[in-house]
């Protein structure tokens, strides 16, 4: 996807000087009375005033949907969509005309800022999705440019553009999936406005970056990129200022089951198992030493310096195991989630959660886990 360098974005007029005919910016509040000087400041930057004619060309090309996002070569006249987002208002229409008439796509889409009102909504908002300040809005564009201009921006705003009737072949993104009368053709064409959602998102990823958070920010989403396409916005659309810049996000790739296990256990789940292939036989070797001093059935206990030995570095080396897997699994799970409360884990319940062979083995290995002589070696490793 392609968004906006956010560093790139400067006034129309060029540096050091105001320009009224822009999409990026409010330039001043006006006072609620003063709405007609809104237009008056534009006329004033226009070498003609703008037909009706050609205001409704430049209102026809503007919707929630441009296909010149996807191929800035898309032909004009059949390159815009209309959909609004299922709460009753139409949708964000940016404009996406010819370039020659960027400046009336300026005055028709430039936000407008009013004194003790919230938001800056531009002239096609207050038609497309009006509120109480729209009536004013619109009678102060009239008393500028004419009432037959805003009887066709009005005309040209209220058409459906619910499909189009070709696609453009070069270099254009078509997905073909089964249905039910054969395959159905679809293009992906994301809403206008989600360009500038994807702008703030990267306008925080490289923040982060400049600040030194790199490690942290990339550990929690994907790996981003910007490149330089092209300086020539005009061609897709003139409210989008600035260089246009291409998104390149490659994300993590599939979790082994390891890692899917630190990660349910970073945000809350149970610990993961430890994978480590040879405590069972430890713990199994370790069992028979234990029955052998303790005795079993009708066989007396036997003890020798050797089988101590043997059984104490049993346990030594199973409770090392078992502590360095639950400091490393806390330390991955912090990495993950920074509000991660590490739970008290003990080392015996590590080296039980495994498979055993049959329910009998498994309860002779937790006897002899839970004996007095195997507990003490748990405290002395602390």
């Amino acid at each position: 996807m392609d968004v906006i360098d956010p560093d790139q974005e400067v006034l129309d007029g060029g540096e050091g000087k105001t320009s009224f005919l822009t999409c990026t910016s409010s330039v001043r509040p006006y006072a609620r009375t003063e709405l007609a000087d809104v237009f008056r400041d534009m006329r004033t930057e226009m070498k003609t005033p703008p037909s009706p004619e050609k205001v409704a060309a430049v209102a026809a090309a503007s919707g929630t949907h441009l296909l010149k996002m996807l191929n800035k070569n898309v032909p004009l006249g059949n390159h815009v969509l209309r959909a609004g987002p299922g709460d009753g208002s139409r949708g964000r229409f940016l404009p996406s005309p010819n370039a020659a008439d960027s400046p009336i796509a300026k005055m028709l889409f430039r936000p407008i800022a009013v004194t003790g009102v919230s938001g800056q909504r531009t002239l096609v908002d207050h038609i497309v999705n009006p509120d109480e300040l729209s009536p004013d809005v619109l009678d102060a564009f009239s008393s500028v440019f004419g009432p037959e201009c805003r009887t066709a921006l009005d005309d040209a705003l209220a058409e459906d553009r619910v499909t189009v009737d070709s696609l453009h072949d070069e270099n254009f993104p078509i997905v073909f999936v089964p249905g039910a009368d054969g395959d159905v053709q679809l293009t992906p064409i994301p809403a206008a406005d989600t360009w500038f959602a994807v702008k703030e998102v990267m306008d925080d990823y490289f923040r982060k970056v400049r600040e030194g958070e790199e490690y942290m920010a990339v550990r929690r989403g994907a790996r981003r990129t910007r490149q330089e396409v092209s300086s020539k916005m005009q061609n897709i659309s003139p409210a989008l200022g600035g260089r246009r810049i291409r998104f390149l996000a490659t994300f993590p790739g599939t979790m082994t089951a390891s890692e899917a296990g630190v990660w349910r256990y970073a945000r809350g789940g149970r610990a993961p198992m430890l994978q480590h292939p040879e405590v069972a036989d430890l713990a199994r070797a370790y069992l028979r030493l234990h029955l052998t001093q303790a005795g079993s059935g009708e066989a007396d206990g036997y003890s020798n310096r050797d089988i101590r030995e043997g059984a104490r570095n049993l346990a030594r080396w199973l409770v090392a195991l078992a502590r360095d897997f639950i400091a490393e699994i806390n330390e991955r799970a912090l990495e993950i989630n920074p509000d991660f409360e590490a739970p008290e884990i003990s080392p015996v319940t590590v080296i039980l959660r495994r498979r055993w062979r049959d329910q009998k083995e498994q309860l002779a290995v937790r006897s002899a886990l839970e004996s007095p002589d195997f507990l003490r070696h748990l405290e002395d490793e602390q």
